[in-house]
């Protein structure tokens, strides 16, 4: 009976010293796993907004698709559906890449825009998504301008200087073509 009982404790003993051992292994980084890349303070500010533009395009360019009026409005919503998933995916390369992590949601303010455009319907729709995408692309312009320029992070950097062209073309579609084929944007409409 003594043996049995030191057999167990032995077997015990082993039970608690490998459960100790892998908690320790899985407590530790493994040699494959990207460690973390801290961000500057403006780096990470520009991520957050980067996600931001490109998540808030895509959702409203989805809309503009089902609510806007004009083909031009649904091809515009269409271009900045697909312009921005792709440079939202080219977001998450780097994320994943570099290993920083990017926000889990659009902000509130994306939120709020795309509640309010939501509601509306007809001309008041096209016109409020047009005014939303001439003051969106400026202060994109402003943000990706100022990354490419500043930012420390040479991946990010890139992004934002690879991007600004685009923005640029988006910003002229939607100031000069939109507006030629009938779904100018007002001049007083709120903006988000």
């Amino acid at each position: 009976m003594k043996r049995i009982h030191a057999i167990l404790a032995v077997a015990a003993c082993s039970a608690v010293v490998t459960g100790v051992a892998l908690a320790q292994q899985t407590e530790q980084p493994r040699p494959q796993q990207q460690q973390a890349t801290a961000l500057s303070p403006g780096d990470k500010l520009f991520v957050d907004a980067a996600f931001d533009i490109n998540q808030g395009e895509i959702l409203l360019g989805k809309l503009a698709q089902e609510k806007g009026t004009t083909a031009a409005v649904k091809q515009y919503g269409a271009r900045m559906e697909k312009d921005h998933t792709a440079a939202l995916d080219d977001l998450r390369d780097i994320a994943h890449k570099d290993g920083f992590a990017l926000p889990a949601q659009v902000s509130a303010a994306q939120r709020t825009a795309y509640d309010d455009m939501s509601k509306l319907s007809g001309t008041a729709f096209d016109s409020a998504y047009l005014d939303h995408m001439k003051t969106g692309h400026m202060q994109a312009i402003s943000k990706f301008a100022n990354e490419a320029q500043t930012g420390q992070n040479p991946d990010l950097k890139n992004y934002a200087s690879s991007l600004l062209a685009v923005l640029h073309m988006h910003e002229t579609l939607v100031q000069e073509d939109l507006q030629h084929q009938g779904a100018a944007p007002s001049q007083g409409a709120p903006q988000h």
